[in-house]
């Protein structure tokens, strides 16, 4: 029987060691695939960076509300969808702007920005009543496949061969079900230390469940910042908390409403979420403002401010909680 020392030390080698594993799992096996059907559909930088890189950064989120809703836990998997969107907003393409600020193109940010914005409010509607309707998690489906797919993939290009675009997505099927099955076991995890330490469920998936998730993207976002494609890391900060929150909310509570009875999934509404919430709104309207003022660069004072801005929310959540 483990004692007050061990048992904390066990709680945090187990899930640090599935975070690595789910990291290694969309980092070496997942994007590769998605590189490959990237090519396939001809997607340009842009798209393949709200899309499919998207997807690639997105996968142990999504998976892990999956995880979180089927376990009754609401409150960790909505934590989680908005602490990663908050990660992603600030900490890395502030830490992206820090190691090497780039220059946009002021049409694409500034539609990317009010599109973005507008969604994710739209979304936030949806949970401020603390529950997920039918129709809600509907809307958020249909979202996703207006924003990513419709105007996106290009099917007409099929020259290579059959066995190579089957193979390859029979590896994303086959990588997508062991990060959901470590996705599982890390919410089981977080359920426990919740319980036994009396955290709320919220604040840990704000912090720690969003934070292992995301480590990966900000290391290959800052990769690809420091090999000047900086655009296509911009563009996945903006579509991976894009698809966190629409498909995860969307297709994970829908999933979920028809495997059990069918009622609306509730969930409390907390300051941690609400702050965090918060958080993403101001970070979009900072870089409304901020952006055009600097001369549509993200420069290193850009990335200055949301780096402070996650650490400052983080702290209070932490406090507050």
């Amino acid at each position: 029987m483990l004692g007050p020392i061990s048992l904390p030390i066990a709680y945090g080698v187990s899930i640090f060691t599935l975070f690595v594993l789910l990291g290694l799992l969309a980092s070496d096996y997942l994007t590769p695939n998605l590189t490959y059907l990237a090519a396939l559909f001809h997607l340009d930088e842009k798209m393949a960076g709200i899309t499919l890189l998207a997807l690639a950064n997105g996968a142990p989120d999504i998976s892990s509300t999956y995880a979180a809703m089927r376990s009754n836990s609401t409150s960790l998997a909505i934590g989680e969808l908005l602490g990663s969107a908050n990660f992603e907003l600030t900490m890395v393409i502030g830490c992206m702007a820090l190691v090497k600020p780039f220059t946009v193109q002021y049409s694409n940010v500034l539609k990317d920005l009010v599109i973005f914005a507008v969604l994710i409010l739209l979304s936030l509607m949806f949970l401020s009543d603390g529950k997920i309707t039918l129709v809600e998690s509907i809307l958020m489906l249909g979202l996703t496949y207006k924003l990513t797919l419709s105007d996106s993939l290009k099917f007409g290009h099929f020259y290579l061969s059959i066995f190579e675009p089957v193979s390859s997505i029979a590896g994303f099927i086959s990588v997508l079900d062991l990060i959901s099955k470590s996705a599982f076991i890390i919410v089981a995890i977080l359920k426990d230390v919740a319980a036994t330490y009396n955290i709320k469920e919220s604040l840990l998936g704000i912090t720690v469940l969003s934070l292992g998730n995301s480590i990966g993207d900000l290391i290959t976002n800052v990769t690809l910042a420091s090999l000047g494609l900086s655009l296509t890391g911009l563009h996945a900060c903006f579509g991976s908390p894009l698809l966190y929150i629409l498909f995860g909310v969307g297709f994970n509570s829908l999933i979920v409403r028809l495997t059990n009875s069918g009622e609306p999934i509730h969930f409390e509404i907390d300051s941690n979420l609400k702050v965090t919430a918060y958080s993403i709104l101001f970070t979009l309207l900072f870089y409304m403002i901020a952006i055009p003022a600097m001369g549509w660069k993200v420069n290193r004072f850009i990335g200055s401010v949301v780096v402070l801005i996650w650490v400052s929310v983080t702290a209070y959540n932490a406090y507050n909680g």
